[in-house]
């Protein structure tokens, strides 16, 4: 009988350590969020050759080929994926047969083929806001500069609640691949957008009005592998944001950044994408008035 009684107790002391007193409702376990980045203020520059890339207007880090960028540039430019090393060195292009009417960001993420990193090229930009709809091609990341196997598409798009729009920063959410779109020329607060996968390459697709953010301007966005991190930019700064476990992407976007991450302003700093591991960014500009423009790379700081 007293063995009996002393496991009831320990069993009655092991239950108090999961339970509120009372209440019978079982402690959530307490989550440790990692601390928030620093990136260091100072990027490492280095200077892009005039003549290769003038008006870079999307940039993503290739996964295919380590160690470097892939590139594009804006409307009256040719149809071409440009690669960079991350050092700023030319190393060529990919003439693409589609038509550039003005071409603005670049995305990476998931496709139709799992496991198969997939490049987004939006024909988003419309300055005049003339244009009824909009499109974005989706291609295999080029293994090697002579890769022919792409398995090309274009996904067609009209935005659900206006006739035309300005567009300069997507990206692909990599747990849903849903495609998201932030406009460019409001002034105080920008519109964002979803495509909801799946979308149809046989059909128009629409881009559906998700709601404002408290910014202006708005060139370039990127989001991380793992879906965990997102950055936007407009001319003059970097904003951050670490999703939250509990919270859409469209609501991360909605509220007050978590880090203000440094940015040297550039001529006309249209392009911005993570690093291959997430623990830094690189920016590019288009040359504009500049007689030259460099390729910055800002380095998460190491904590102890």
């Amino acid at each position: 009988m007293l063995r009996a009684f002393s496991a009831i107790l320990i069993l009655v002391f092991c239950q108090s350590c999961f339970l509120f007193s009372g209440g019978g409702t079982i402690i959530p376990p307490v989550v440790k969020e990692d601390p928030l980045p620093t990136f260091l203020a100072s990027p490492s520059s280095y200077p892009i050759q005039p003549g290769n890339i003038n008006e870079a207007s999307g940039m993503v880090v290739s996964r295919s080929m380590p160690g470097n960028l892939w590139v594009i540039e804006d409307g009256n430019n040719t149809s071409s994926l440009h690669l960079l090393t991350t050092l700023g060195e030319y190393r060529g292009r990919i003439d693409l047969p589609l038509y550039n009417r003005d071409w603005e960001d670049l995305a990476m993420g998931p496709g139709p083929i799992e496991g198969q990193n997939y490049l987004y090229i939006p024909d988003t930009g419309d300055n005049a806001q003339v244009y009824g709809s909009y499109s974005i091609h989706r291609l295999k990341e080029p293994t090697s500069l002579t890769d022919k196997d792409l398995g090309l598409e274009t996904i067609y798009f009209k935005y659900n609640d206006v006739g035309s729009l300005d567009v300069e920063a997507v990206f692909v959410d990599p747990k849903t691949k849903d495609i998201y779109l932030i406009s460019k020329q409001q002034l105080f607060s920008v519109r964002v957008y979803k495509i909801a996968f799946p979308y149809d390459v046989k059909i128009e697709n629409k881009a559906v009005f998700l709601g404002t953010i408290p910014h202006s301007v708005i060139t370039a966005a990127d989001i991380s592998s793992d879906g965990k991190q997102l950055m936007i930019k407009d001319y003059n700064a970097v904003f951050y944001w670490r999703i939250k476990e509990t919270e859409t992407i469209y609501q991360a976007l909605s509220r007050k950044r978590d880090v203000g991450a440094p940015y040297y302003v550039e001529p006309q700093g249209e392009s911005l994408c993570f690093d291959i591991k997430n623990s830094g960014y690189y920016t590019i500009s288009e040359i504009a008035e500049a007689k030259s423009v460099n390729l910055y790379y800002y380095q998460r700081k190491v904590t102890e």
